[in-house]
């Protein structure tokens, strides 16, 4: 018995040695010191024409390099550089020429473009980042009035760069995030209607000389042209119909009312039901959400039927000509960002089929009629 397990083992060792030769190990590793993190990545033009790139670089430090004994931890290691180029690929290599270490892409969470690329070479440059493999699909999209290196070089105070601010903020306030994967989805629908989350630099309400990162809107394509953009409130209105809402305190006066009151609004369901009829294509909507009264200035009572049922019925009509607001706007930018076209696919593919390539025409037709049904979950009032 205890030469068979002799035997075994020499045979367990003889297997071991034989595949040892063929690990590769860490044939393809980088090390940290030789690396910048592209965290953010900004786009814009020059005067001339040229492509400018603004890349927001984290450069990692080892243990020994961070801090060595008796001195203090090395502060700053997030900064922004630019180049230009001829093309997007121009002004990369131009700043990789100059860097001492390899830039990897593999950390970039976020690209931020300018109005006047995005109005006038958005095609290029998701097709370039569509082709990068180092670059991920979920990286987020914004577009920017301001210069992209200011938005890049913005100090956040909660988070270490503003790449990480504006990917939280994002998905914390509006909810509007558009990624490369997203896009490349977008570009299947007819008219290639294409949302992306506008940012704008603002003061710091508590400190003047600050500036801090707002989103202001989204920005509305067809075709990857730039048509315009809608408003916050549009955009949210935009989200509940796409079933991407998630909530959000409105603030608004009731009809007939002096004073303002604020509800929380969440769990937006929408159910689509499309009609063709002489001609006329009609969607109805039948929206229904649940709300909490946070704040109110009216005389409105909570605590009474019949003023609680104004709430609901206020907040309704709220909601309503938020969606009629940015669905109307869209039709003139001729872009079905609210992705009607999905319901009259569904109900009537025939007639769909018929019409597709001339759907920005239908679209612009389209009947949008809203039955919200809101209900109160909490009237905001301390009882015991």
């Amino acid at each position: 018995m205890k030469q068979h397990a002799i035997h075994t083992g020499k045979i367990l060792l003889l297997i071991i040695l034989l595949i040892l030769p063929t690990l590769s190990g860490c044939k393809d590793h980088h090390e940290l010191d030789n690396l910048a993190l592209v965290m953010a990545t900004g786009i814009d033009m020059t005067d001339e024409g040229r492509i400018r790139i603004s890349l927001q670089l984290f450069v990692p430090q080892t243990g020994q390099a961070q801090q060595s004994a008796g001195s203090t931890p090395i502060q700053n290691q997030s900064f922004v550089t630019t180049e230009t180029g001829e093309t997007i690929t121009d002004a990369f290599n131009n700043i990789t020429r100059r860097m001492s270490r390899r830039l990897f892409r593999g950390h970039n969470t976020v690209i931020v473009i300018s109005t006047s690329v995005a109005r006038d070479r958005l095609g290029e440059v998701l097709d370039y980042f569509q082709r990068m493999r180092e670059i991920r699909q979920r990286t987020l999209l914004f577009v920017t009035d301001d210069k992209v290196s200011d938005i890049l070089a913005a100090q956040s105070v909660l988070e270490r760069n503003s790449s990480i601010a504006l990917m939280k903020q994002e998905r914390k306030h509006v909810n509007l995030e558009t990624t490369i994967r997203d896009i490349s989805l977008m570009k299947t629908r007819p008219n290639k209607p294409i949302t992306i989350p506008c940012i704008k630099l603002t003061e710091d309400r508590t400190d003047p000389r600050k500036k801090v990162i707002d989103t202001v809107g989204s920005a509305i394509f067809s075709k990857e042209i730039l048509n315009g953009r809608l408003n916050v409130r549009q955009t949210f209105g935009m989200l509940m119909m796409t079933g991407a809402f998630e909530d959000n305190i409105f603030s608004f006066s009731p009809r007939d009312e002096k004073g303002a009151i604020s509800v929380d609004v969440q769990a937006v369901h929408v159910h689509v039901r499309p009609t063709i009829h002489q001609g006329q294509w009609i969607l109805d909507v039948d929206l229904r959400g649940r709300g909490a009264l946070v704040e109110n200035s009216t005389h409105l009572d909570p605590m009474k039927n019949r003023d609680y049922a104004i709430i609901e019925e206020s907040t309704g009509h709220f909601l309503s000509s938020v969606i009629h607001s940015g669905f109307h706007k869209s039709q003139k930018l001729n872009s079905d960002v609210y992705m009607t076209y999905q319901a009259f696919d569904r109900k009537y593919p025939a007639e769909f089929q018929k019409w597709e390539k001339h759907w920005p025409d239908i679209y612009r037709t389209i009947k949008l009629r809203i039955h919200p049904h809101i209900e109160l979950i909490h009237s905001g009032a301390i009882t015991d």
